[in-house]
């Protein structure tokens, strides 16, 4: 197995940790790390999307019966979204926040209406919402753990 090799720190000869030019590196910082969470969060989207899309997903791995819409099914959307909220964002696209999240609310929206031309599948109320708030908590999730991360940083340039 290859190992990535460090993102390189602004002072030469120095290194720094892989997270660290994701969370807060400087423009122009090189980190391996970045490239791997933009083909996962990439391949995730993908996966996600024929999940989404296909009459029977739990078929195409365990070759179960399609399931009804079923009470204890909840969440699963809202899970998916909240993870693909993070991928995205931890991957730090080279693209416009705004952008962004135009491209995501719009994917949320636009998968939950294809399932209409699916059959087996359908449109629910409850799903567009479990997509919308996924989305909302991962960017949440995301500004909180950068911001403690953030924190830490500057509590440990502060003593060093």
């Amino acid at each position: 197995m290859i190992a990535p090799r460090l993102a390189k720190s602004k002072s030469p000869g120095e290194f720094s940790a892989p997270w660290t030019c994701l969370a807060y590196g400087p423009a122009g910082c090189y980190n391996p790390w970045m490239l791997y969470l933009r083909i996962l969060s990439a391949a995730y989207w993908a996966f996600l999307t024929v999940l989404l899309l296909v009459p029977n997903p739990a078929a195409l791995f365990f070759n179960l019966r399609p399931v009804s819409s079923v009470a204890g099914m909840r969440g699963v959307h809202f899970t998916a979204f909240t993870l693909l909220a993070l991928l995205v964002q931890t991957a730090r696209f080279p693209v416009r926040p705004r952008f962004q999240w135009a491209v995501l609310l719009g994917y949320a929206l636009a998968v939950e209406s294809l399932q209409w031309f699916v059959p087996l599948r359908s449109v629910e109320l409850a799903d567009y919402t479990e997509n919308l708030l996924g989305l909302a908590v991962g960017a949440l999730v995301f500004w909180a753990v950068s911001a403690w991360l953030g924190r830490g940083q500057s509590r440990s340039g502060e003593q060093g």
